[in-house]
């Protein structure tokens, strides 16, 4: 125990000092983790993991079937290095819907590998939070069940190309409801003077 009273202030300054470290970084994680959980957090790519990135309006039996068959034990060796980012649009419910599904039992497993935030592929700011530059995939799904097929493939045809504005090279996977938007599809980037990259058509 310090005799000297210089002494003392020393030890109770650093014993604040300390203190107040540690309140700062309970603070930061919590705030971390309020925003992982409200879907605004971000995904840091380590240069190690592979992760791809699931946007565009899927329901959320879509996801749960999409989660199950990329970590399914048949090929976990090739997912063990994989992460998956869900971008949701902002106030949609199916995050809600995956994030219960992702919390049960049988799914712990695959938790900490899916990673769900809410935002926008026209959202430059959105792209850099789901490191978009690194990504080794993109795929772009619809609700199968949407009332306007037709929007529903002109909307996520427009989340395409914004993609390739930003990250030109990257692997895309895009789903489509209708034939006839495979031409529009291509007739769109073509006259952007981007490749459009796989684009696949589930008729209705």
């Amino acid at each position: 125990y310090p005799m000297t009273g210089l002494g003392r202030a020393v030890v109770i300054c650093t014993i604040f000092g300390g203190m107040a470290q540690f309140s700062t970084a309970v603070n930061q994680i919590v705030e971390a983790v309020r925003l992982k959980q409200s879907g605004h957090g971000h995904y840091v790519d380590n240069g190690v993991l592979r992760h791809v990135v699931v946007c565009g309006n899927p329901s959320g039996q879509m996801l749960k079937n999409f989660i199950s068959e990329l970590f399914h034990p048949d090929h976990a060796e090739d997912a063990e290095d994989l992460h998956c980012v869900f971008l949701f649009q902002p106030g949609t419910s199916v995050m809600a819907e995956v994030q219960n599904f992702v919390r049960q039992k049988e799914n712990i497993d695959k938790s900490p590998k899916i990673h769900l935030m809410q935002g926008s592929m026209l959202d430059g700011n959105d792209m850099m939070r789901v490191s978009a530059l690194k990504a080794n995939c993109f795929f772009i799904l619809p609700n199968t069940q949407a009332a306007n097929p037709t929007q529903e493939d002109t909307e996520n045809i427009i989340r395409m190309m914004a993609l390739k504005r930003f990250v030109p090279d990257v692997r895309t996977i895009l789903m489509l409801l209708q034939s006839d938007s495979q031409a529009i599809l291509n007739q769109t980037a073509s006259g952007g003077g981007s490749e459009i990259g796989r684009a696949s058509c589930r008729e209705r």
